[in-house]
């Protein structure tokens, strides 16, 4: 698709009725074997070549260099660097944190709040934040989301 082709009235239409359906739907599905058919029909050809497997240098595999660690008290707790919402705690350290919801939800205000509160050290419902270093990256259903 095109991005001049969005139509976002098409989108929201798409995603209501996806929200109508039920657990209990009956009509057809896609599987795999579903796609791979429609696709040979539309002219797609299954390559010929086989699967190409990512093999050391060296040739040999030692398995004990893939032995996972064994953590006896279970893992350390990871650092927060966000606010609390009750008890929730936002954004892990050294992690990508995902901010979704419908649209108008004030999920961008809010974000946008909380970045320059941690980016300042300022606390957030009198708790304190320490001071980070914060990047954020939109998402948007169109342009002028992005321009206002």
């Amino acid at each position: 698709m095109k991005p001049e082709d969005f139509d976002p009235n098409a989108v929201e239409t798409t995603y209501d009725g996806l929200l109508k359906r039920s657990h209990t739907y009956t009509g057809p599905r896609a599987t795999i074997a579903s796609i791979l058919y429609e696709a040979k029909q539309a002219g797609y050809q299954v390559p010929a070549s086989s699967p190409s497997y990512i093999v050391p240098k060296s040739g040999t595999i030692n398995l004990d260099d893939f032995v996972p660690y064994y953590e006896v008290g279970g893992m350390p707790p990871r650092e927060f660097v966000g606010p609390r919402v009750g008890d929730a705690r936002l954004f892990p350290l050294n992690a990508l944190s995902i901010f979704v919801a419908l649209g108008a939800g004030g999920k961008t205000s809010s974000v946008m709040a909380m970045a320059a509160h941690i980016a300042a050290g300022k606390s957030w419902l009198n708790r304190p934040l320490e001071k980070r270093k914060v990047a954020m990256f939109f998402v948007e259903e169109e342009q002028r989301q992005l321009n206002r």
